[in-house]
């Protein structure tokens, strides 16, 4: 019998993982000790990246959206990358805007001119709405937690920051 050796990514052994009978899990943990099988989502997802490895997907780059204008292709490059997020972030969950019930939360930012690294959007608060929505449905979240996580990770801050703003 021949012997092949597979290779997994970490979103890939986590998904396995979650998925997994008791047995599994237990081999899955005796076999890779040094993995933490018991890290929640939100505490994986820092950047883009790893939102794009969680879905098992391409990340895209800037020059990938060379087809729109540029004075609008680093806003449309972002929006693309927050909805990433937040679909990973959101894990599986659309809003339904129909349910009046259903809450949907969003981050709410201010700008400030004495930010510490110098003027820039800063996180001020986050609203929830149950039948309407001021903000893209796409990118709001299904629990606070999850909506908190996408407003203080910088990188994320700083695509918030290309979405709503024009770039110099």
């Amino acid at each position: 019998m021949e012997t092949q050796l597979l290779t997994m990514t970490p979103a890939n052994a986590q998904k396995a993982y979650n998925n997994a009978e008791a047995s599994i899990k237990k081999w899955m943990r005796e076999s890779y000790p040094d993995f933490n099988f018991d890290r929640k989502l939100i505490d994986r997802i820092d950047t883009y990246q790893d939102a794009c490895q969680e879905l098992n997907i391409i990340p895209l780059a800037i020059s990938d959206f060379s087809f729109i204008p540029s004075n609008d292709r680093e806003s449309l490059y972002a929006y693309h990358q927050l909805t990433i997020i937040a679909r990973v972030l959101n894990e599986g969950w659309e809003p339904d805007f129909s349910d009046s019930s259903q809450y949907k939360y969003y981050p709410y930012f201010v700008w400030n001119e004495e930010a510490a690294g110098g003027p820039g959007f800063s996180y001020r608060g986050y609203g929830y709405v149950r039948s309407y929505s001021f903000v893209g449905a796409r990118l709001v979240f299904l629990d606070y937690d999850a909506m908190k996580w996408a407003t203080i990770q910088p990188e994320f801050v700083e695509i918030y920051k290309a979405w709503m703003t024009f770039s110099e």
